[in-house]
């Protein structure tokens, strides 16, 4: 177990901080932590570094371990949980919840206020990277028809199971003046979700390309309370929407 360690780089800081965020290393073991929550992650990539903290480091590489140890999982499964655990998460794995399809919100038609950021992946709850980055081509059409645009464009992206976003908030001047906010990213296709306008989309290759020069194929997609509990992991407040049938 827990071979080539000595080839594996050591772990970045933003690594470092996301791993002792969201793994209870001190509280339950690797083995148990597989068994209750192997199913929520897409893929694993924490394994890949070397963790100045030896009880972090230790437990990472055991869930790597069992991660890739073929039939490790079911194992462990069958040694910590009941048998309706075990059917409720093989219901989640067989559910088509890993299909992911690309949406746009116009979140400026629905929130009263500007919502904050995205800060933790919905998908498998590991800190999200956020990097400011250049306007989209419309982002930049914004900017140059105006006199004094705010232009805001952030890409969000997990290092863990790769969800991705794209959010792009631009207005007229500070302060006053029109304004758009659009949110681009991948959410579960489901039954619930499903909209005949969402494209659907290959997790592991956000496409940014496509996405800088033109959003015009993506219609635009309705936000509900489920919806924005699952994107921003809080519950919608009743004064958060502009129009009250969507709660």
């Amino acid at each position: 177990m827990h071979d080539y360690l000595q080839e594996y780089p050591d772990a970045p800081e933003y690594r470092i901080r996301e791993a002792l965020k969201l793994f209870p290393y001190k509280s339950i073991s690797a083995e148990e932590y597989a068994a209750r929550e192997g199913h929520r992650w897409l893929c694993f990539s924490f394994g890949e570094y070397i963790y100045p903290n030896k009880e972090l480091n230790e437990w990472i590489h055991t869930l790597d371990d069992i991660f890739f140890t073929q039939g490790k999982l079911n194992e462990l499964r069958l040694k910590y949980l009941t048998t309706d655990e075990i059917k409720k998460i093989e219901e989640y794995e067989n559910y088509p919840f890993m299909k992911m399809k690309i949406v746009c919100y116009e979140l400026h038609k629905y929130f009263c206020t500007k919502p904050r950021h995205i800060s933790v992946c919905p998908q498998c709850k590991t800190l999200l990277i956020q990097e400011s980055t250049s306007p989209t081509k419309y982002g930049q059409w914004f900017k140059d028809a105006n006199l004094i645009p705010v232009v805001e464009t952030i890409k969000l992206h997990c290092h863990a199971c790769h969800w991705w976003a794209l959010r792009e908030f631009c207005m007229e001047n500070e302060g006053s003046g029109f304004a758009t906010d659009e949110l681009i990213t991948l959410l579960p296709e489901t039954d619930k979700h499903s909209s005949p306008f969402e494209i659907e989309a290959d997790i592991s290759q956000p496409p940014w390309d496509k996405l800088y020069k033109s959003r015009d194929h993506l219609k635009k997609s309705i936000i509900t309370a489920e919806i924005v509990e699952w994107l921003w992991g809080t519950p919608l407040k009743k004064n958060q929407l502009k129009n009250r049938k969507y709660l």
